[in-house]
């Protein structure tokens, strides 16, 4: 991809970053907006058609989303930044980069950092000794997920199956509908928050249990890795969609595979207009 392409790339990403945050771009009180699928997608673009030396927009993409996760955004930023340094696309297969031990380790150090950092100012407190142990020990979005995953355990025993959540999960990958998502009524937490209070989340084996108990949850997991699977192997479109899910692994785990669907549905479209640009661009 040309530079010209990619800095056309990271303009659209810095736009629509305080879009899909406007709490920490001081533009509204919401910590969510929209948009938070393109944000993927276009790292995910960036990331792949990184050169060995890094120029400018490498390292303009890499400081707002270290302005991001510092912010307090961390469950897709750690793996942005990570993956920028660890991964790159060369003939067509995603590989390593060779990096040394030492610089492996200050880059895991710098990223803890960045995620204590993170949390003092989503908590608004100050850093000292006793928020260091507070931090490493107290994983309290651990026990909101676990939460959400026993309480489905309890709701097949008591109410039977609910085939709704996998509804949700189909629906996700179609833009707009109003069963996709997790702010639908069909996602997981919101069936279960009728009877049993929770914040959101759950492990994503939580939506397969739901429906179908031990069965619908192995159901659940082999669709996750056939899918990822296959776009592991795939062409050029099907890397970025594998890199831009790979992205948010720790919100699909943590939250549920309906995250996934606006990727790849909003991901196939911004990739083909960015594929016909290249067309169009080669054949004038």
């Amino acid at each position: 991809m040309s530079d010209s392409l990619r800095a056309f790339v990271l303009f659209i990403l810095i736009v629509i970053y305080p879009v899909a945050y406007p709490n920490i771009f001081s533009l509204g009180d919401g910590r969510f907006g929209s948009g938070g699928s393109l944000i993927l997608i276009f790292n995910a673009i960036l990331l792949l058609s990184r050169k060995e030396k890094l120029n400018i927009i490498d390292f303009s993409t890499i400081l707002i989303n270290v302005f991001v996760m510092a912010s307090g955004e961390r469950a897709d930023t750690i793996l942005i930044l990570l993956l920028f340094y660890l991964i790159k696309y060369q003939d067509g297969h995603l590989i390593e980069r060779k990096i040394s031990n030492v610089k492996l380790i200050f880059l895991l150090f710098i990223t803890l950092l960045l995620g204590l950092f993170s949390g003092l100012n989503r908590m608004g407190g100050s850093f000292s000794m006793e928020y260091l142990i507070y931090y490493i020990f107290n994983q309290g979005t651990v026990i909101d997920v676990l939460h959400v995953y026993l309480s489905s355990i309890w709701y097949v025993n008591k109410y039977g199956y609910n085939f709704e959540p996998i509804i949700n999960l189909i629906s996700s990958f179609i833009p707009f509908t109003p069963f996709g998502g997790a702010s639908s009524s069909y996602n997981v937490t919101s069936i279960l928050r009728n009877i049993i209070p929770n914040v959101g989340g759950g492990l994503f084996y939580s939506a397969g249990y739901l429906s179908y108990g031990l069965f619908g949850a192995s159901i659940y997991v082999a669709f996750y890795g056939f899918f990822i699977r296959k776009l592991f192997i795939g062409g050029n479109i099907s890397k970025v969609l594998f890199i831009a899910i790979f992205l948010q692994q720790l919100r699909l785990q943590w939250y549920g595979l309906n995250y996934m669907g606006n990727v790849v549905s909003m991901g196939l479209l911004i990739l083909s207009f960015i594929f016909l640009i290249k067309y169009v661009a080669n054949k004038y």
